[in-house]
């Protein structure tokens, strides 16, 4: 019974983070407004990690993980906790460390999380049909944004209804992010003057968050759609919702991959159809790059590119590679040295020892996956993962926990599919159909 009871608060525990960290920004700033108490909402931001705690320790306790994954990560976490004590002894803040130590276990451990879901098929069942068609709702509250600002303007509401600047300053510590009282996410600065482009926000309030959440379900409804030969107009509709609201947060890294993992596929699949969607895809492109080369050199090479190229260049001139690495605190986000390229953080502050070992994880659980028989959710976890691990280079956002748990917990959940299939040996454990597609997706 009380097994029973565990199983159902994982599971419940797991779907409030996958709805909590979309709605998170703006549900807090709101509840910051009305009630002022920076010590409630304080507790609220910190719920997903006392959370995202409670469940690796179940996972730990109670599930047995593959011995390969379970060892690497028990030797990730030595070298964690190397790094800070290697921070701490060079005068870096506690908070600065447990900032940086959030970030970087959250590959491990959702993907550890991802492999102790027991009841897959209801979990799974909830990502298709409900969890997805949340983020096309949520992607079209950020479209009607998005023209509410061009038309009538939105920053009236943002300011004083909600609160944004309030929340950021005094929750968030955010006073150097805010340019004319917003974050600077809010508003591109594209050469011009600050509110020159306006972002996809909603109620993600970060363009970046939105990007990269709504990657899953574009991937989703374009493998729905192209491999499982699902032609309903309501998943056409959704696939072109989620990216013109991917396009309109402006977040490259997001649009760049997503062509990337979509081009991948069809090339991947050479089926008559996808071999001319992609003639018709070159001869448009050939032909949109010829008549709008000068806009589209603007719009990959603007002033924010220019900016992360200069910290990737200026981080590869900085860093001094070794072993167990320079400690927290020394390059990243949250470092000395800004270096937009999450590998170069890791092997700066962590060394040779903790990039292999952050890699090896990351390539263990995408094997697994490609172990599983194939079917929509397999090819949905390689896709994203091609798609997210190549972001790792030019963006940071694999180690912000808004951006990236409800992948890392995909691929877990996914991977585990072979794992679960080799201790099938009397049939006291079903074979993981679950995770093979066979399962409805109306």
């Amino acid at each position: 019974m009380n097994q029973g009871k565990n199983k159902n608060l994982f599971y419940i525990l797991i779907i409030f983070l996958l709805y909590f960290i979309v709605v998170q920004d703006f549900a807090l700033s709101l509840i910051y407004k009305i009630s002022g108490s920076s010590t409630f909402v304080k507790l609220l931001i910190y719920s997903k990690e006392i959370i995202f705690i409670m469940l690796l320790a179940y996972v730990v306790l109670f599930v047995r993980l593959p011995q390969k994954l379970l060892l690497a990560v028990l030797l990730f976490f030595v070298c964690v906790m190397f790094s800070g004590i290697i921070a701490l002894v060079n005068g870096k803040g506690v908070m600065n460390v447990v900032e940086n130590i959030r970030g970087v276990v959250l590959l491990p451990g959702f993907i550890c999380i991802g492999y102790g879901v027991r009841d897959d098929a209801r979990i799974i069942n909830h990502l298709t049909k409900k969890y997805m068609p949340f983020l096309v709702v949520c992607a079209c509250i950020g479209i009607v944004e998005y023209f509410l600002d061009k038309t009538v303007g939105t920053k009236d509401f943002w300011r004083n209804t909600v609160g944004i600047t309030e929340f950021y300053t005094d929750i968030k510590g955010q006073e150097h992010r805010l340019v004319n009282g917003f974050p600077g996410n809010f508003y591109g600065q594209y050469g011009d003057e600050f509110f020159s482009v306006k972002r996809l926000v909603g109620i993600w309030m970060g363009p970046l968050t939105a990007g990269y959440a709504l990657f899953i379900p574009s991937m989703y409804y374009f493998i729905l759609i192209f491999f499982k030969d699902k032609y309903k107009l309501k998943y056409f509709i959704a696939l072109f919702l989620t990216l013109f609201a991917i396009y309109l947060t402006h977040t490259r890294a997001i649009i760049v991959v997503f062509l990337f993992s979509a081009l991948a596929f069809l090339v991947l699949n050479p089926t008559r159809r996808n071999l001319a969607i992609l003639s018709v895809i070159a001869i448009f492109g050939i032909f949109f790059a010829a008549f709008n080369w000068d806009k589209l050199v603007a719009f990959i090479f603007d002033g924010s590119t220019i900016g992360h190229i200069t910290s990737i260049l200026d981080s590869l001139n900085t860093i001094k590679i070794s072993f167990f690495g320079e400690g927290f605190g020394r390059y990243g986000v949250s470092g000395d040295v800004g270096t937009e390229n999450i590998y170069l953080t890791l092997i700066g502050n962590m060394g040779v020892m903790g990039l292999a070992l952050y890699v090896f994880i990351a390539a263990y659980s995408v094997y697994k996956v490609y172990k599983v028989e194939d079917g929509i959710w397999r090819r949905i976890a390689l896709y994203i993962a091609l798609g997210y691990f190549i972001t790792g280079f030019v963006s940071e956002q694999l180690i912000a926990y808004t951006s990236i748990m409800p992948f890392y917990l995909l691929l877990g959940l996914t991977g585990k599919g072979a794992y679960q299939e080799k201790l099938t040996v009397d049939g006291s454990l079903m074979v993981l159909n679950k995770l093979n597609g066979n399962f409805d997706l109306k």
